[in-house]
């Protein structure tokens, strides 16, 4: 990780799990609906950044990267993809992050080392 990593990662992370907690808000109501072309642009936007950050051997499925505007998804479509983009990125995360005791925070590690930058605990330590 490098700084800008760190910090695009904190961003990416952010609205991958915000539009996890918003459309499955929606799936439980009604798990077939599909979505919306303005949404999946969005759900899109936040993939391919996560795509980034995972690389092809971190993804979560081999082949996928994004949802096809043109044949919408339903819902819980969206929610089952983007439960395992979580738990890949919070896998990352998890990997390369630790606690430091100077700041009395987590922080991301940079080229092996304890930095700066601020991030939340870990789901899984």
């Amino acid at each position: 990780m490098n700084p800008n990593d760190a910090e695009c990662f904190n961003a990416a992370h952010a609205q991958l799990h915000a539009l996890h907690d918003e459309i499955s808000i929606l799936a439980k109501k009604s798990p077939n609906d599909l979505m919306n072309k303005f949404k999946i642009s969005y759900v899109n936007q936040v993939l391919s950044t996560c795509n980034e950050i995972l690389g092809a051997e971190q993804r979560p499925f081999v082949g996928f990267t994004s949802f096809d505007a043109d044949v919408l998804p339903s819902t819980s479509d969206v929610v089952m993809m983007l439960s395992q983009y979580c738990a890949a990125m919070d896998r990352i995360h998890t990997e390369n992050v630790k606690w430091n005791e100077t700041q009395q925070s987590w922080v991301w590690l940079v080229d092996g080392k304890l930095s700066k930058i601020k991030t939340h605990r870990p789901k899984r330590k």
